[in-house]
């Protein structure tokens, strides 16, 4: 998989063929198949691992901000519907950043690609 990441997609799929490597025995034919299919995936398996550190950076940050607001305010719970939780608002925190974060991920990036 290091090869991948310093060689373009043909060459990679090139060196697993046995054609840019001195020459050799290729091969069995599954393996150039599954190749080329991880290289087709590539653009779709990074839209997917931006998408899930967008959303884990937004849960953070909506946690975060939550946790200063509530300090600044001098509350240590807020509410008191969900008993021991910290209140409702510390159940839905993270959707806070995250829902706005998702939206602007698939009304910018995805046109991007295509998608």
């Amino acid at each position: 998989m290091a090869a991948v990441g310093l060689a373009g997609a043909r060459e990679y799929f090139g060196l697993v063929r046995g054609t840019a490597v001195g020459g050799g025995t290729p091969p069995p034919r599954y393996v150039s198949r599954v190749c080329s299919a991880i290289c087709a995936l590539m653009p779709i398996l990074t839209l997917a691992t931006a998408y899930g550190i967008l959303i884990f950076l937004g849960s953070l940050f909506g946690d975060l901000i939550e946790s200063l607001i509530k300090r600044d305010a001098g509350v240590k719970d807020s509410g008191s519907l969900i008993p021991g939780h910290g209140g409702i608002l510390d159940r839905v925190d993270s959707y806070v950043f995250t829902g706005a974060l998702c939206y602007s991920f698939v009304r910018v990036a995805l046109p991007l690609y295509g998608v």
